[in-house]
Parts: C-alpha cells; sequence; structure tokens
C-alpha cells in the first residue's frame, strides 16, 4: 500500500505558524476556510505564505493566534469598501492595486536632479501636488479658488474682478474693491441720464465747456440760482 504522508497541519482560524519553529523545507498547512494556505521558511528565516487570496472586511491574520503579521506579496481583497478593493502586503504595509472608482492612472515625473512626485487620475477626479481639482466646470467667469486644505471649487470673483454690480446700464465704481453699480448715472439710448444733485467737492474749481467748448442748450423749468454772491455772474 501506498505510504500516506501528512504535513504539520491546523484547523485553528489565524494559526500561523512561528517560522523558526519549522526545519528548512518543512511546510505547514492552514486548512481553516477563512484563510487558507501553505505556509513555510525561507532563507532568511521569515515566513511565506502560498494560498488563495483573502476575501474579508478584515485584513487577513488581524487577530493572530501564534504568529503575527502577514507575509511579502500576500494578497487580501478588502470586501469593506463597494467596490472591493485588491490590496497586497508589501512587507511594511497593504498597498492598494486598484481604484475604488474603477479606474486610476498613475503619473511619474522626474527632474534631472532624480526628484520624482507621483499624481495620480481617477475617473471623475483628479488629485495632483495634493490638490483636489472640480469634477464639473463652473459657471462662465468664475474663477478657482482653494479652501486652504487642498480643495479647489469654482466661485465667483471678488475683489475688483469681471462681474459687474448693480442693475443694466448703471455706471460701474469701485465700492470698496468690488464693482459695484449706481442708479444715479445710467447710459440710455445714447445719454447719460441723471438721478441725483452735482456737488463739487471744492467751492469755484470747477466749469462746465471752456473758451473753445461751449453747450448750446439747456433745458430747464426752472433754474435757481442760490448763494450767488458778487461773483455769481448773469445769465
Amino acid at each position: 500500500m501506498p505510504t500516506a504522508i501528512q504535513f504539520l497541519r491546523t484547523s485553528t482560524e489565524n494559526l500561523r505558524p512561528d517560522p523558526t519553529d519549522l526545519s528548512e523545507g518543512m511546510p505547514m498547512v492552514g486548512l481553516h476556510e477563512t484563510d487558507p494556505g501553505l505556509y513555510f521558511k525561507l532563507r532568511n528565516d521569515d515566513l511565506c505564505k502560498i494560498g488563495p487570496c483573502s476575501i474579508s472586511p478584515a485584513a487577513p491574520n488581524s487577530n493572530p493566534v501564534l504568529q503575527t503579521g502577514n507575509t511579502v506579496g500576500e494578497f487580501w481583497l478588502d470586501t469593506s469598501t463597494v467596490p472591493s478593493i485588491l490590496k497586497v502586503w508589501d512587507g511594511v504595509q497593504w498597498v492598494q492595486t486598484n481604484s475604488p472608482t474603477g479606474s486610476v492612472a498613475t503619473l511619474q515625473q522626474t527632474t534631472d536632479a532624480g526628484n520624482t512626485t507621483t499624481q495620480t487620475v481617477t475617473v471623475g477626479a483628479m488629485i495632483a501636488a495634493s490638490l483636489s481639482y472640480p469634477v464639473a466646470d463652473g459657471l462662465p467667469n468664475q474663477v478657482i479658488a482653494t479652501d486652504g486644505a487642498g480643495n479647489l471649487t469654482f466661485v465667483n470673483q471678488a475683489g475688483g474682478g469681471l462681474i459687474p454690480g448693480g442693475a443694466d446700464t448703471e455706471f460701474q465704481y469701485n465700492n470698496g474693491g468690488v464693482l459695484d453699480g449706481t442708479p444715479v448715472l445710467k447710459l440710455s439710448g445714447g445719454q447719460i441720464t441723471l438721478a441725483g444733485d452735482i456737488a463739487p467737492d471744492f467751492d469755484n474749481s470747477y466749469s462746465i465747456g471752456s473758451n473753445g467748448q461751449r453747450m448750446n442748450t439747456i433745458y430747464t423749468t426752472v433754474l435757481n440760482v442760490s448763494n450767488g454772491g458778487a461773483d455769481a455772474g448773469s445769465f
């Protein structure tokens, strides 16, 4: 009869062998269905696992019975997110191999000095130099602004931007660094209309017209001259 050979084995969940307890070429089989695998010791005394990818919301060997940690190259399909994320253990941490959005691209740039920067572009979004860009276009004349935390969005311009203030046909003026409209002066049908008083800010300092550029006609119902004094002139 053929001789049956059995390896070291365990049916206990999360029981991985201490590699120092294994002789060279001596494997141990994990039989528990949640994380089955074949374990053996490498030349440098590290533990190596051969087996299927672990599929669970928690990382494999999260609650170890004996040997802690994971083996280099071990795969884990993290089902705690939708869609699930495939990860691999690089000896230090779990590294994501696919994007939760379904598509990812990595852009690397290396300078002449040998400095390398890596940027990530995903479906529907772009993150570059730790800045998250908008996923949709803004409104006409809007600008991109940052919240100081790495998030860029479209906002209306402020502080002397191109967006006018007030109503249509109103003249624009600087109102504390922002364009604003005034109903006192309007442009209507090629004419400038005045809805207020003309008040010079210095006495006896302004003229209407000049010796070579006189006004032809002034239409008025009643013309009142107040406080004319000796230099008021004639009408």
